[in-house]
C-alpha cells in the first residue's frame, strides 16, 4: 500500500488538484492515476498517463476497508477532478485523493482529433481512445426504456453505440451534480418543447429527461380488475425534488437511488437501467414495477396482511401448485367471511376441477347450477341422497341407459301435459304390488318398434289383476308386422298373446263378471275377461291370424243378444272340432250360403234334424253321394223329381256309366257305344233331363 519510510504526516503537506486519466487498477485497490495542476505536464509526450504514479482514494468512516468489508472504494471516472495530498510530502510520488470535486462540464480543447492532429498530447480530459469509445466499451445510460407493444413480453432497451467521453454530449456547461438531485429548479432536467409535446405526461408541459420519461410512457393505465365495474391506474411518478434536498447515487450505466427529503415529497426510490424500479412514495404508498421476469424465493414461511382490499390483474395465466414437497395436511385453504361472495368468471374457456383420488365434499344450503347449452355428468356411479327432488324441464328430458333403468320409490308418478311415449329396445315390464291403473281421455295405443321377432309389451300382476278400461271410447291392442310384409315373409310376425303359468288362465278371483246363463266368473276364478258396455271389441289382425284357444275341457263361446248378429266372415272359414261334435243351432232360421258349393263330410255320420221341415235346394244341381249305401227314410210320403221332370227317379254315376257304355241289338246287328264325338247331340239332351228326372237301378 504505502511506502511508510517516506510519509512525512505533518511535515510538509503538499495538496494537489488534479484529473483522473486511468482508473483500470490491476490491484483492484480503488487507486486512480490523477495528473496533477503543477506536478504533471500537460503534454502527454513529457508524462504518459501509465507514467503517473496510482493515488489511494480515501473512504468514509461507514466503510470498514478491511478484507471483504466495507464499500466499494470506485466511483470516480476518467476525466472527474478529486483533490488530495502526496502523503510522502515533496517527492510527490504517494498521492491520497481525499474527495471529487464537482462543477461545470465544459468540453476542454483539443478533445477530439477533428479538433487538431496533436489533440492526443493534451491531458487534463478523457484520454479514452479508439474501440474503447464504440459498442458501450465503457457504461452509459440508456438513450430510452419502452414496453414492447402489444402482448409482447418485456422492454426494449435503446442503446447509444457510441460512448462520449467525459464530459458526456449533451451535459456540457451544466452542472456534474446528478441531474435528479438539481431538482426542479433546474430547468435542464428538462427536454425542449419538441420533445416535451410528444409526451403523455400531465404534470409539466415539458417533459422530464431520462429516466423520469421512460417512467412516465411506461405507467400502466386502465388496468381492469376481476370487478367489471373497477378498474385502475399505476401512480404518477411522485418526482418534485427541490435542491438541496434530495440525495441521490447514479451510476455510470444509469442506476440510482434516490433518498428525497424535499418537503411533502419524501421518497425513496430504486432504479435499475431497465426500468424496474421500487419507489415509495409521500404518503407510503409502495410502487414496483418489473419490467422482465421476477422471482420470489422464501425458504420458510411467508406472511402477507392487507387491510383493505387487493386486486390482481395478471394479463396472461396464473399457474398455482399447493403442497408440491406432498405432505400430508398440507391443505389450501379459501374462506371467504361474512355475506360477501365467492364468485369465480371463465369467459370463453372451461372451468375443469380434477380430483384424481379424493372426492369433492360441497356443503351449502342451495346449490344451482345452471348451464346456457349443457350440463353434462360422466361417472361410473352418480347417487344423489335428498329430501325431495324435483326436476323442471323447459323442453325435453331424455333418460338414456346402455344397462338397467331403475326407478324405485315409495310412490312413482309420472305426468306429461301431452305425450307420453315409452320404448323398449327388448322387454318392457310393469310390475306393482297391487294394482297398475292405465287411464286416457281418448285412445291408449302401443306402437311396434321391434323386429323381427317382438316381444313388445309385457303387463304382469303377480297377485292382483290388470284391468284395461276405456270408458267412454276403444280398449284397443294392436299388433302390426311391418318388417314381415315388407320382406313377403308370411307368418305370425305381429302377434297379440295373453298367457299364464296357472292351468286357471289369467286375472283375478275378486273380479265379479255376471253372465245371462249359471255360470258365472266365480265358477272360473282366473280367466280373462273382455268386456264393452258402449262400444265394441274389435279384433284385427292385416297379417298374422286371430286364434281363440282353449285347452283340457273349455269352451269358447260367443254369443250376442237376441236382437244382436254373430258374424263370421273371412277368404276361407273352417270349423274343426278335434274330439266331440260340432253344434249349430238357432232359435229361428239358420242361413247358409255359400258362392259356389256347401261341402259337408263326417267321418262317421251327418245329421240333419229339423223340427218342421227341412229344404235342400240348387239352382243347378243337387249331388247325394255315399260309399256304401244311401236311404232315405220318412213317416209319411217321400217325394222325389220335380213338377218340370217327366216322372220321379233318382240318378247316380253308375247310371252315366252304363249310359255312355251301352249298346242296342238291330237286325243290322248291335250298335257301338254312345260316342260324344260322333253324335255329342245324344249326350247333352240326356244331360239336360237329368235336372228333370232321373233313373233308378
Amino acid at each position: 500500500m504505502f511506502d511508510t519510510d517516506s510519509l512525512a504526516f505533518g511535515k510538509n503537506m503538499i495538496w494537489f488538484v488534479g484529473v483522473v486519466e486511468d482508473r483500470m487498477d490491476p490491484n483492484f485497490l480503488g487507486r486512480v492515476r490523477v495528473r496533477c495542476f503543477g506536478f504533471h505536464s500537460e503534454n502527454r509526450d513529457d508524462v504518459p498517463t501509465d507514467m503517473l504514479p496510482w493515488a489511494m482514494v480515501m473512504q468514509p468512516t461507514q466503510s470498514a476497508a478491511q478484507t471483504d468489508v466495507g464499500k466499494s472504494p470506485t466511483g470516480l471516472v476518467d476525466g472527474s477532478w478529486v483533490v488530495g495530498f502526496f502523503l510522502d510530502g515533496d517527492e510527490a510520488q504517494q498521492p491520497l485523493v481525499i474527495g471529487s470535486l464537482g462543477g461545470y462540464a465544459r468540453k476542454p480543447e483539443k478533445l477530439n482529433p477533428s479538433d487538431a492532429s496533436d489533440w492526443y498530447k493534451y491531458g487534463f480530459k478523457d484520454v479514452r481512445t479508439g474501440s474503447n469509445l464504440q459498442r458501450r466499451g465503457f457504461p452509459q445510460p440508456p438513450v430510452s426504456v419502452r414496453r414492447k407493444r402489444g402482448d409482447e413480453l418485456g422492454v426494449e432497451v435503446e442503446e447509444d453505440d457510441f460512448v462520449s467521453r467525459y464530459p458526456r454530449t449533451g451535459s456540457e456547461d451544466e452542472p456534474t451534480t446528478p441531474k435528479l438531485a438539481r431538482g426542479l429548479n433546474d430547468l435542464t432536467i428538462r427536454y425542449d418543447p419538441e420533445v416535451s409535446a410528444t409526451s403523455t405526461y400531465d404534470q409539466t408541459q415539458a417533459a422530464f429527461k431520462e429516466p423520469l420519461l421512460s417512467k412516465t410512457l411506461n405507467v400502466n393505465r386502465n388496468i381492469q380488475t376481476a370487478v367489471p365495474s373497477f378498474k385502475f391506474d399505476q401512480p404518477q411518478p411522485p418526482y418534485r425534488a427541490i435542491y438541496p434536498f434530495n440525495h441521490v447515487l447514479q451510476t455510470e450505466s444509469g442506476h440510482i437511488v434516490e433518498y428525497d427529503d424535499t418537503p411533502h415529497g419524501e421518497r425513496i426510490h430504486e432504479y435499475h437501467r431497465s426500468g424496474t424500479f421500487r419507489e415509495v412514495h409521500p404518503d407510503g404508498t409502495v410502487v414496483k414495477q418489473n419490467m422482465s421476469d421476477k422471482y420470489d424465493f422464501t425458504e420458510a414461511h411467508s406472511y402477507e396482511y392487507t387491510k383493505g382490499a387487493k386486486y390482481q390483474t395478471h394479463r396472461r395465466g396464473l399457474a398455482l401448485l399447493i403442497n408440491s414437497a406432498r405432505l400430508a395436511g398440507e391443505n389450501y385453504e379459501l374462506r371467504v367471511c361474512g355475506s360477501s361472495n365467492h364468485n369465480l368468471t371463465v369467459e370463453d374457456g372451461d372451468y375443469n376441477v380434477r380430483v384424481q383420488t379424493g372426492k369433492i365434499d360441497m356443503l351449502t344450503s342451495s346449490l344451482q347450477l345452471r348451464g346456457q347449452n349443457e350440463i353434462i355428468q360422466t361417472a361410473p356411479l352418480i347417487q344423489t341422497n335428498v329430501g325431495n327432488h324435483l326436476h323442471r324441464i323447459q323442453n325435453d328430458y331424455t333418460g338414456d341407459a346402455r344397462g338397467i333403468y331403475n326407478i324405485a320409490g315409495g310412490a312413482v308418478k309420472v305426468t306429461s301435459a301431452m305425450n307420453t311415449n315409452m320404448a323398449a329396445g327388448d322387454n318392457w315390464t310393469c310390475s306393482a304390488g297391487h294394482t297398475i291403473n292405465m287411464t286416457a281421455e281418448n285412445s291408449f295405443a302401443m306402437l311396434p318398434f321391434y323386429a323381427p321377432e317382438p316381444v313388445a309389451f309385457s303387463q304382469v300382476a303377480r297377485h292382483g289383476h290388470i284391468e284395461l278400461n276405456a270408458q267412454d271410447g276403444d280398449t284397443r291392442i294392436s299388433s302390426r308386422s311391418a318388417v314381415g310384409g315388407l320382406l313377403g315373409v308370411m307368418g305370425d310376425k305381429g302377434s297379440f298373446t295373453v298367457t299364464s303359468p296357472l292351468r286357471t288362465s289369467i286375472a283375478s278371483i275378486f273380479q265379479m263378471q255376471p253372465a245371462p246363463e249359471w255360470e258365472t266368473h266365480m265358477s272360473h276364478p282366473s280367466s280373462l275377461v273382455g268386456q264393452t258396455q258402449t262400444g265394441y271389441i274389435y279384433l284385427v289382425s292385416k297379417l298374422g291370424n286371430i286364434v281363440l284357444e282353449t285347452q283340457t275341457f273349455n269352451s269358447i263361446k260367443i254369443k250376442a243378444t237376441p236382437v244382436g248378429t254373430v258374424e263370421t266372415q273371412g277368404g276361407y272359414i273352417q270349423t274343426v272340432s278335434t274330439s266331440t261334435n260340432i253344434f249349430s243351432s238357432s232359435r229361428m232360421n239358420t242361413f247358409i250360403n255359400a258362392g259356389m258349393g256347401i261341402y259337408t263330410k263326417s267321418v262317421i255320420g251327418t245329421q240333419i234334424h229339423s223340427g218342421m221341415e227341412v229344404f235342400v235346394k240348387a239352382d243347378t244341381n243337387i249331388d247325394l253321394f255315399a260309399s256304401l249305401a244311401g236311404s232315405f227314410h220318412v213317416n209319411t210320403r217321400l217325394a222325389l223329381g220335380d213338377f218340370r221332370a217327366y216322372s220321379p227317379a233318382l240318378r247316380g254315376d253308375e247310371f252315366m256309366k252304363m249310359f255312355l257304355n251301352h249298346f242296342h241289338l238291330t237286325p243290322l246287328g248291335p250298335t257301338s257305344t254312345v260316342s260324344t264325338s260322333g253324335d255329342p247331340s245324344i249326350v247333352m239332351g240326356v244331360m239336360r233331363s237329368f235336372c228333370q228326372k232321373t233313373f233308378v237301378w
